[in-house]
This record gives structure tokens, C-alpha cells and sequence, in this order.
């Protein structure tokens, strides 16, 4: 096992990786390369089968305690890891082809790959795809150790592209998170996605809020709006904090308001909010804010 660069924080909680593995089943496939870091990656190279269970303990020790960003993951990672190595660190994970699904209404994307996020960050591969990794490691494994730089400068650039992904991703969240105030809390709503339906649209999203240097996230909320009225439903178990509780209730609509008038009005049909199937930021952003403050004003 081979393990280069190890140039990566402590102290960082957050951290980027890619990985390759020798196919797509947990069951006969494995990882055999990770490329981590925060700013940099470092890499961590299974050099021999035998070697197996001693790169996957590391791996558990890099883990531990962090958020994960990656791409892909979900689908392909960590069923490997669970399958081959049971006692893995339990961890954040946030799964940035995931999240990119559920903002694919606000881009102007075709479908949700690696080619066409590629292509919207203006990113170009230069270096060996993930298959011809696979093939390129069963040569290694052979002999041909001259294919060892050729996979690890690939990995090293499907980590650069989960970075730059990440930094995308951030930028959007920014662009689709709108300042409210509910019972005199001073909350932020971000946006994760919007569905349109035959009479409404529906906004899925969660509310989150800074105190005293600390990070509150709530449990994911959504609004459906028909015509000029909202409909809140909420379903959180009730939340305490800075000893006092906060406005979320289990099964209850928000304060008790089902539904609410605003004078928002400069868009008359809520399905002019989408223009060639993308969803127009500021024009959403804007009703939202007026509903919030339509419910404001009720309470």
C-alpha cells in the first residue's frame, strides 16, 4: 500500500475525495485508489491484494470525524466499503451528484453526469477515464508498474473536479438562499428544488440559522404555493436551542397559519416562473420572500 503527499490539515473537517475501484459490484469489486484532501489531495494506492484489509483500515482512519464531499459515492463507494469492511467510521457524506439532481431545474443542463457537470463547470479531462483506470490497475497489478502515475494523475484530477464542483454547488446554494424572519427569528430558506404540478408548484427546501458562531440546520420543509396563497407543511420534531423553542412542531402547520394572502403580485401566473423549463432565481426568490413575509405579517 502506497500512500504519497500526506499534506492534508488535521484540523480541516471538511474533505474532498475521488476514488476508483475495479467495477461497480460491492460484492466482487473493490477500491483500490483514493485521492483526499482539503485543499490539496494526498493518495493512498493499494499496491497488492494482499494488502487489501490494511488500505481499508486506513481509509477508516482518514474518515473518521469529517464530511465526506464527493461525487458518486453513494453509488458506488461506500457500498464497497460497507460490503469488504463492516466497522467503517460512521460519517457525513454529502453526495454531489445528488445534490445536483435536486438543483437540475435551475440549470441548463440536459441530465445530470459527469460529462455534462464537466461541461458546465468548463472543465476538460485530459487524463485516463475511469474504466481505462480499471484496466490500466489489472496490468499494474500484473507488473506494468510504468501505469501507477497514469492512474493516480487521473485521480488526482477527478478530485480536482469534485473540488470545483463543490465551490459550484456553494455558489448556488448562495443564489438560492433567501433572508426571512418568523417570529422574530432571523432565519435563512434555501432552496433545494421545485416541482410544478397541474394547479401549484411545490418548494422543497430547509431553513437554517447562525448563533453565536454555530450552524443550526433544520430538518427539510416544503411550501406549495397555488395562486396567491401558501400552504406550509412541516414535520420536525419540535427543536430547542439557545434555550429557547423554536417554531417547528411535529404534524402542526407553521404557527398554526394553514394558509396565508400576500400582495405579491407582479407575477400573475406562477408558471411564468419557468422559462424554457429552467426555474427563474430571483422572480422564485422574490415570491418566497413575499409569502414569508405575507406569514409574518399574519402572525
Amino acid at each position: 500500500m502506497t500512500k504519497s503527499s500526506d499534506n492534508l490539515e488535521i484540523s480541516k473537517k471538511l474533505l474532498f475525495f475521488s476514488f476508483l475501484t475495479t467495477g461497480f459490484s460491492p460484492k466482487r469489486d473493490y477500491v483500490f485508489a483514493l485521492a483526499y484532501g482539503h485543499s490539496s489531495p494526498s493518495i493512498l494506492f493499494l499496491d497488492s491484494i494482499s494488502e487489501k484489509m490494511e488500505f481499508l483500515q486506513k481509509i477508516n482512519e482518514i474518515f473518521a470525524h469529517k464530511t465526506l464531499i464527493h461525487y458518486a459515492g453513494d453509488a458506488y463507494f461506500f457500498p464497497m466499503l460497507k460490503e469488504n469492511f463492516s466497522i467503517y467510521a460512521t460519517v457525513q457524506s454529502v453526495d454531489l451528484m445528488k445534490s445536483f439532481q435536486s438543483l437540475k431545474n435551475f440549470l441548463p443542463i440536459q441530465k445530470i453526469s459527469k460529462k455534462e457537470l464537466m461541461n458546465f463547470l468548463f472543465f476538460t479531462s485530459t487524463e485516463a477515464q475511469s474504466g481505462e483506470c480499471t484496466t490500466l490497475y489489472s496490468e499494474y497489478l500484473k507488473g506494468k508498474i510504468e501505469n501507477k502515475e497514469k492512474i493516480i494523475a487521473s485521480l488526482i484530477e477527478q478530485w480536482t473536479f469534485v473540488r470545483n464542483l463543490y465551490n459550484k454547488y456553494l455558489d448556488l446554494s448562495e443564489t438560492l438562499s433567501i433572508p426571512v424572519r418568523i417570529q422574530k427569528k432571523d432565519l435563512t430558506f434555501t432552496i433545494q428544488s421545485v416541482k410544478s404540478h397541474y394547479e401549484f408548484i411545490t418548494v422543497s427546501g430547509f431553513f437554517h440559522q447562525h448563533l453565536e458562531n454555530t450552524y443550526y440546520q433544520f430538518p427539510p420543509f416544503s411550501l406549495e404555493i397555488k395562486d396567491n396563497f401558501a400552504s406550509f407543511h412541516i414535520r420536525t420534531q419540535e427543536t430547542e436551542f439557545e434555550g429557547e423553542s423554536c417554531i417547528f412542531h411535529d404534524g402542526q402547520y407553521l404557527s398554526g397559519v394553514e394558509h396565508f394572502r400576500t400582495r405579491w403580485s407582479t407575477v400573475p401566473n406562477l408558471f411564468l416562473l419557468q422559462k424554457n423549463g429552467i426555474w427563474q432565481r430571483e422572480e422564485l426568490k422574490d415570491l418566497i420572500q413575499a409569502l414569508f413575509l405575507g406569514l409574518e405579517q399574519e402572525v
